[in-house]
């Protein structure tokens, strides 16, 4: 009865997540890591995937939006959450929705001699 439950509720945030969207019809978030760094992204039209995702660090970026990860990633329930993550050989995402307008996770960025660290993050839905 539990997992029919988190499964429904993770289902209406799913639905939800999308609900106001920008002009490219994608809807943004914004926020800060644990060192004061931008954090955003977009949810896609459908809801489905984030896509645009960046995050400041102390690697070389761009400052003030910070590093673009490239792809988009798989909006996923799991464990009554919608979750994403993306790992590659230089970038390692992950990501929760805790509610239709806020999420939270970690980012990490290793380049070459560059090493963020595990660095957590909060975002929410700028409508």
């Amino acid at each position: 009865m539990r997992r029919v439950i988190a499964t429904a509720a993770a289902l209406s945030l799913l639905a939800a997540v999308p609900a106001t969207a920008g002009d490219d019809g994608r809807r943004p978030f914004k926020g800060e890591t644990s060192e004061g760094g931008n954090v955003q992204f977009k949810v896609s039209k459908s809801g489905t995937h984030v896509v645009r995702f960046r995050f400041a660090n102390r690697c070389p970026s761009d400052s003030a939006k910070g590093n673009l990860v490239g792809g988009r990633f798989k909006i996923r329930q799991r464990n009554g959450f919608l979750r994403f993550s993306h790992k590659d050989s230089q970038f390692t995402i992950r990501g929760r929705f805790v509610s239709a307008s806020k999420a939270k996770g970690t980012a990490q960025n290793d380049t070459g001699n560059c090493h963020s660290g595990k660095l957590k993050w909060t975002a929410t839905a700028r409508d």
